[in-house]
């Protein structure tokens, strides 16, 4: 699929900047993160080709046996395509807002029309399955947002388990409260960062989060490393010495601002 579309014009950007990826960049890519984003230069389209429904710190996806294996299937273009069925499908979308702290309302509107078209919702079935992915929280807050924002009646049960959770609660009241991106005060990172943490209730599904968020390489460490890299290693000290310097900064900032007080009054 790479390959068909490179043929078509596209070529792996490394960042949402739209910086090329060389040869190199482009397979550390393919081996630390889960989809590559691709763009054409007669186009600002980003295409985003996965090759895992999840980055490796969200442990809440099926495998791709277990996808399979339970998948339904969908019309489209007159081909009948696998999809995932209803109960991963919802599950998924959840995983997904979560993933990104609900900063568009797009994604809990395809929460919604999920709801909207399955009619007949085995709750007991679906929350079955939410356990064995470990994406309990995410369920909750999912349907907690559709009851509240867009007045879905799906998941009356689940909605009802969320209101007794106050973390779920706190996050979508903030969510409800922070509609407008341009009102927020913290970067993207930060607000996705804070919400996968919270989906990642559970101590195991927290030290698992915690560990590849230090650990697996970021998208911004490929680009301090522009010249052929074939050392893997290589990238997992960069971005040890990434998170170092960012954390000087923050801890530095005080006295910075301090010091530049002080020259104003003076």
């Amino acid at each position: 699929a790479l390959e068909v579309l490179k043929g078509s014009g596209y070529y792996v950007v490394i960042e949402s900047s739209g910086i090329r990826a060389n040869a190199e960049q482009e397979r550390a890519v393919g081996r630390f993160h889960y989809n590559y984003n691709l763009r054409r230069d007669d186009s600002e389209i980003t295409v985003e080709l996965h090759t895992r429904m999840l980055p490796r710190k969200l442990p809440m996806a099926p495998s791709a046996e277990e996808a399979i294996a339970g998948a339904s299937s969908c019309l489209i273009g007159g081909q009948e395509v696998n999809v995932l069925n209803p109960e991963e499908n919802l599950i998924f979308l959840c995983v997904h807002g979560g993933k990104h702290g609900w900063s568009r309302l797009e994604w809990l509107v395809a929460v919604v029309e999920t709801l909207r078209r399955w009619k007949e919702i085995d709750e007991t079935k679906l929350w079955d399955l939410a356990v064995r992915r470990r994406a309990e929280m995410a369920l909750l807050l999912g349907a907690l947002l559709a009851r509240r924002l867009l007045d879905c009646p799906g998941l009356p049960e689940i909605a009802q388990r969320a209101e007794s959770m106050p973390v779920a609660v706190e996050l979508a009241d903030e969510v409800a409260a922070n509609l407008d991106w341009d009102q927020r005060k913290e970067s993207e990172g930060e607000l996705e960062a804070r919400f996968q943490k919270a989906l990642c209730h559970r101590w195991s599904t927290r030290l698992h989060w915690a560990f590849f968020s230090r650990v697996q390489p970021g998208r911004g460490d490929f680009r301090w490393l522009p010249w052929s890299f074939s050392w893997s290693f290589g990238y997992y000290l960069v971005r040890q010495v990434r998170l170092l310097v960012r954390q000087l900064r923050r801890l530095l900032k005080p006295v910075f601002l301090l010091f530049h007080r002080k020259e104003e009054k003076d």
